[in-house]
């Protein structure tokens, strides 16, 4: 039973997809590539982390990952080291020029999130990102029944 509300999130969530691909708030990057680097510049310098840990967090698949992680390391923008006790896990860090890289693209984000968080309000822009981490934990409990 479809309800006409879930039609609509379905219709708003597409058409926010759409909208945010189509309008390329990344400049630099690729979305997936921006993904990662994000979680790369919140990861504790004095942690490390691993394609796996990637794959966990983004829901990608391993090949889009290891894709991605090719792609930021030539570029220069990652490394790749293995771990000295066990060598089958191998570190991900972030560059210095990966940093400035992601610095550019996070400030070009903010500057239209700013934009919207002008024209909506604060209290609008609250009670969406709560309505976000709703929905998101209502989907999260879903696939761990």
């Amino acid at each position: 039973m479809h309800t006409n509300s879930c039609e609509e999130l379905l219709t708003a969530w597409l058409k926010l997809s759409a909208t945010v691909r189509n309008e390329r708030i990344v400049k630099y990057l690729t979305f997936r590539e921006v993904f990662i680097l994000n979680i790369l510049t919140h990861t504790d310098k004095d942690s490390f982390i691993t394609a796996t840990d990637i794959i966990e967090i983004t829901g990608m698949l391993k090949s889009q990952v290891n894709k991605v992680l090719t792609d930021l390391e030539e570029e220069g923008f990652i490394t790749r080291e293995k771990d000295k006790t066990d060598k089958r896990k191998i570190h991900i860090m972030i560059t210095e020029k990966g940093e400035e890289i992601y610095k550019k693209e996070h400030d070009g984000i903010l500057n239209i999130l700013d934009k919207v968080c002008e024209k909506l309000g604060e209290k609008r822009i609250d009670t969406f990102v709560s309505e976000i981490y709703s929905i998101v934990d209502a989907i999260e409990a879903i696939y761990e029944v």
